[in-house]
């Protein structure tokens, strides 16, 4: 008995989880402000900034890293603490 509520339990936990991670988290519409993003690093050009990492920019901008290294990284702050 124990073990089949734990086996219902982690069901019904993880379609929950899932069905919350499913939905868009605000890269395109504008939800998670531009403040929200942070790079390791970005290349001296405008167009590089971090805001252009938004999915759907304009052909001519993006985020560029200041070096070819495989430590670069992109950073969303959605606001809330994490482990």
């Amino acid at each position: 008995m124990i073990l089949y509520f734990f086996i219902l339990w982690n069901s019904i936990h993880a379609d929950a989880v899932t069905q919350l991670c499913n939905g868009p988290l605000g890269m395109i519409s504008g939800e998670i402000r531009d403040w929200q993003i942070t790079a390791s690093s970005t290349f001296w050009d405008p167009d590089c900034h971090e805001k252009n990492a938004r999915l759907y920019q304009s052909a001519d901008r993006a985020w560029c890293a200041r070096h070819k290294s495989d430590s670069e990284w992109l950073q969303i702050d959605l606001g809330i603490a994490a482990k």
